[in-house]
């Protein structure tokens, strides 16, 4: 984060400082003031205005820094791909449903909305190891790369594998001839999985800003669109 000049940092009261906006984020950033953070952090609030620039500054900071993602980054391969897909969404509804949990990703989303960079890292350090256990579940096992190209027998399942992929060879072009979504036209009906992992914690995303829970229906229609995607 860019900093105004002045006197440099002190590690400990800076710890203290992102550790005490952490604690005080579930509360809503509205109600997270400059007095609540330095109250909490043992500092003079002139200190915080010395080190950053404004409230949503010290928030992003604290966020990139300590925030703990709100869905489980690790993904259960038992050779079952659309059992472990629904494990994991399971897991990531479990803990959304944490009011504490929701109430620091609004809190830590609102704060980083204006700031393109702090977006940018809150994202690889909170979201990215979801995304890349999300992609390599869809990719399966000789299925979906992250270019988007199927590569083998794909994952175990109706509609997947080396025999469903030749059987609809011949309808491939026309797209949708199967009932199978087709990406882009590719031949042999792939889509890239980094591509869905993000559509995946979207939706999950979508329901925490739009204050709703993501209950069984939601977990239905997600578990659907993933085990459909054709990884072949």
């Amino acid at each position: 984060m860019t900093r105004p000049p002045g006197r440099p940092r002190s590690q400990a009261s800076r710890e203290r400082i992102l550790a005490a906006t952490r604690e005080l984020l579930p509360g809503g950033v509205d109600r997270l003031s400059m007095d609540g953070i330095a109250a909490r952090a043992g500092v003079g609030k002139q200190t915080l205005y010395r080190w950053w620039p404004s409230k949503s500054a010290i928030i992003a900071e604290a966020v990139i820094e300590g925030f703990e993602p709100p869905s489980p980054a690790t993904v259960v391969h038992t050779g079952d791909r659309d059992a472990d897909i629904a494990g994991w969404i399971d897991r990531s509804a479990l803990a959304l449903s944490d009011p504490d949990v929701v109430a620091s990703l609004r809190a830590a989303l609102s704060a980083i909305a204006g700031d393109d960079d702090a977006a940018a890292r809150f994202a690889e350090r909170t979201l990215g190891p979801a995304r890349r256990a999300v992609a390599e579940l869809l990719q399966g096992d000789g299925g979906v790369d992250a270019a988007g190209n199927g590569s083998g027998a794909g994952a175990a399942g109706p509609g997947r594998g080396a025999g469903a992929a030749a059987a609809r060879g011949a309808d491939a072009a026309g797209g949708v001839a199967d009932g199978s979504v087709r990406a882009g036209g590719a031949a042999d009906g792939s889509v890239r999985a980094d591509a869905a992992a993000d559509l995946a914690i979207s939706a999950l995303l979508f329901q925490v800003l739009v204050g709703r829970d993501f209950d069984a229906a939601h977990r239905d229609a997600l578990r659907a669109m993933l085990a459909g995607i054709d990884a072949s």
